[in-house]
């Protein structure tokens, strides 16, 4: 007696599929051993994928701790703006402050943002503020 089977609305005949079936799982389980463990590897490679390269994006001055060492107080316009480079913000309502920002992100790393407030007094250099300090000295 042969069995029939329908699915999808096909009939086929059930022994000649189970045979079929076991030779494929016969055949493939031996692939499957050779193949696993190359898995982690071509995974591996699909991570660089996630993260596309990203070029480093630098904005404003460049803000050293050995740049902001040079300063003194005392010092003139001038020669602030020699050492530092122009500010990136002058406030037309408080011309005797110049604000100097520093930002740099790398790839996918977050940003790394510094920020430097000078105050001058008859044109010279008063006071600093911000993340990077000058040394006790000036």
């Amino acid at each position: 007696m042969e069995h029939y089977k329908l699915i999808l609305g096909l009939q086929y005949h059930a022994p000649a599929i189970h045979s079929l079936i076991n030779e494929i799982v016969t055949m493939r389980i031996p692939a499957l051993c050779l193949l696993l463990p190359l898995l982690p590897v071509t995974l591996g490679a699909c991570g660089s994928f996630a993260f596309p390269y990203r070029p480093d994006v630098q904005q404003g001055n460049t803000l050293t701790q050995d740049t902001i060492n040079h300063l003194r107080t005392n010092m003139s316009e001038q020669e602030v703006r020699h050492l530092l480079g122009s500010p990136l913000l002058i406030d037309p309502f408080h011309a005797n402050r110049w604000d100097y920002y520093y930002s740099v992100k790398q790839g996918n790393t977050p940003p790394e943002q510094r920020h430097v407030i000078l105050y001058f007094k008859n044109e010279h250099l008063l006071r600093i503020e911000g993340d990077v300090r000058a040394h006790k000295g000036t």
